[in-house]
């Protein structure tokens, strides 16, 4: 195996189970995506000075719509009131068979606690929509 297949597998094993909302903190999650974007839920690990967050979305089929160049991340209280908001670049998905999914990551400052949660949604200046 290569220098470089032996860096990139255990990256690849991380943005997988990145995708599937796997989070460290106890924290509920939740992805709203579009009829042409599936977004997976995000996943949340305690960092030094609050969370970093870290997500996916994917081209749904065959759709050449354009894609999305921003998540909104929004903390929500327990009674579903926007805490704090954040957004992440998305890189641009291709239409090509190859490349149908990206990845986005932020660091920010929240602490979430127990009964609170962290959405994502693709950023079109409003709040996310509920699930």
């Amino acid at each position: 195996m290569s220098r470089v297949a032996r860096s990139i597998i255990p990256l690849l094993v991380v943005l997988s189970g990145c995708a599937t909302g796997t989070s460290g903190l106890d924290v509920r999650t939740e992805a709203v995506g579009t009829v042409s974007f599936q977004l997976g839920k995000p996943a949340l690990y305690p960092a030094a000075s609050g969370v970093d967050v870290i997500g996916s979305a994917c081209r749904i089929g065959t759709n050449t719509a354009l894609s999305p160049r921003r998540v909104r991340i929004e903390h929500l209280s327990a009674t579903s009131e926007i805490v704090d908001v954040a957004t992440a670049p998305m890189p641009w998905l291709s239409t090509r068979a190859d490349q149908r999914c990206g990845h986005y990551s932020l660091a920010v400052t929240w602490n979430p606690a127990d009964g609170e949660t962290v959405r994502a949604c693709f950023d079109r200046g409003h709040a996310c929509p509920a699930p």
